[in-house]
């Protein structure tokens, strides 16, 4: 039996590299060398490096048996539809899985290692699996899955599910409608551009907002424990919050409005919703940027500038 296999849904179980590639995409492959294997088939090429890789034949199949992957890269027609680079996943836990005709974007998972893992301008599907990894799904409407170690998983555009789960991770939405869960750490979750849904979960969250609020595009955070999350609002973006660290108390303000110049931050126990005004009570209308559901409990110092 091979040590390394090659899904064709993580839910399917283990198949062999032959069996998956000849009913999947039908690549053959053309090289194997202990640093790595090319396959191919018409302008499709996949290329996974590795070091001391060995192989076992099975049948008509060839089998990758033991060493390390350190590296996939998939392109059609000469473009690069993904790349993992910066890998150490052992031959024996590593798997993934590649759509059969690549346009809805590619699949894969990573089980061991610190992983760097990029997708494409399409919908992706990456899972880092055990290790501290880093997962970029750019383009699309991916859904990221740190899993355990200190994970950091980037959106970039589309409408993205990022899921920290197991640790303390990093999620940074980007652009589009996005929905991030923090998982069980001490997470950070920053929805960027676009109406976000932010779920910390379990542990002492930090609630990241850097990018200029806009009308039309507040978050919603579901689960803000006041006294253990925290609020961390960039002083570059939102003006006049006074001196990085803890929120000034004459910068906040309970109700619907600023009640005086200096007020920038306006919370609505009512509706748990967080404003801010950029001139306090003067003339510029307050944004909303967002709310907090289904209990609504925060003051200022769950607030902080940076």
């Amino acid at each position: 039996m091979p040590n390394w296999t090659i899904f064709e849904n993580p839910r399917l179980g283990p198949q062999s590299m032959d069996a998956i590639f000849a009913r999947m995409v039908g690549l053959e492959m053309v090289s194997h060398t202990a640093k790595g294997l090319v396959l191919k088939l018409g302008n499709t090429e996949l290329r996974i490096t590795g070091k001391d890789l060995t192989y076992v034949r099975n049948g008509e199949a060839l089998d990758v048996e033991s060493g390390t992957i350190t590296g996939i890269e998939l392109k059609v027609g000469g473009k690069v539809l993904v790349k993992a680079g910066d890998l150490s996943a052992g031959a024996q836990t590593f798997w993934g899985a590649f759509a059969g005709d690549f346009a809805p974007g590619i699949r894969m998972a990573l089980m061991t290692g610190n992983d760097v893992i990029t997708g494409c301008k399409q919908a992706d599907a990456l899972t880092g699996g055990t290790g501290s990894d880093r997962l970029l799904g750019k383009g699309g409407s991916d859904q990221l899955y740190g899993e355990f170690g200190h994970d950091e998983l980037f959106g970039g555009n589309g409408q993205d599910f990022l899921n920290g789960d197991i640790q303390n991770d990093q999620l940074y939405g980007g652009k589009g409608n996005d929905t991030l869960l923090g998982g069980e750490g001490d997470d950070l979750l920053s929805g960027g551009l676009g109406k976000d849904s932010l779920t910390g979960n379990g542990g002492e969250d930090q609630f990241v907002f850097s990018a200029k609020p806009l009308r039309g595009q507040a978050d919603v955070i579901v689960d803000f424990v006041d006294e253990q999350d925290t609020i961390l609002l960039n002083g570059n973006v939102f003006q006049g919050l006074g001196p990085e660290g803890r929120l000034q108390a004459n910068r906040f303000c309970g109700g619907t409005k600023a009640l005086d110049a200096k007020d920038r931050i306006i919370f609505d126990e009512a509706t748990g919703r967080v404003w801010y005004d950029a001139d306090g009570s003067g003339k510029q209308k307050q944004v909303l940027v967002f709310t907090l559901t289904p209990d609504p409990d925060i003051w200022v110092d769950s607030f902080f500038v940076y």
